[in-house]
């Protein structure tokens, strides 16, 4: 089965913080894809981007990738708050580009691409299911959020 959900743009919000949880879809095993823009951490911005795999009603647990400071970290966030990092690595995303991210999940492997590029594996098995959550965030005022669009899942 195949979700679409286009046209989404965060960036547009009159808030400080865009948080969207997708609390409706029940991921298992599938795979993400959507654009992102206004990332801009290799310029002046530095604006933050999370997303949640596999979320856990009622607490921030489930499986988290995050790009902040031309870093992209893949982690497991567990019901107690304990953090796990399976994954740092430097990325350079550049002020007016847009990027194809992908999220592939299979049993309890876990791979994140980057316009096709993989850039994060690994193997966990806490959470089989759960929901999906999108923060963005300008690191400072006047920054504009990154916008997500053409946002798809497959299932």
């Amino acid at each position: 089965r195949s979700v679409g959900v286009t046209g989404v743009q965060t960036c547009a919000l009159p808030i400080s913080t865009a948080w969207v949880e997708l609390t409706a879809l029940d991921l298992g095993d599938g795979s993400l894809e959507f654009k992102i823009g206004s990332l801009d951490t290799c310029d002046k911005y530095n604006n933050e981007f999370w997303l949640g795999i596999k979320r856990q009603h009622g607490s921030d647990a489930g499986y988290w990738f995050q790009m902040y400071q031309q870093t992209l970290s893949c982690y497991l966030e567990r019901e107690n708050t304990e953090t796990i990092k399976y994954h740092e690595k430097r990325i350079y995303a550049h002020s007016g580009n847009t990027y194809v991210l992908r999220i592939e999940t299979k049993g309890d492997l876990i791979k994140i691409f980057i316009d096709g590029e993989q850039y994060c594996s690994y193997a966990d098995d806490t959470f089989k299911r759960g929901f999906i959550s999108i923060v963005t965030m300008p690191r400072e005022s006047g920054n504009p959020y990154p916008c997500i669009d053409d946002f798809t899942i497959y299932e």
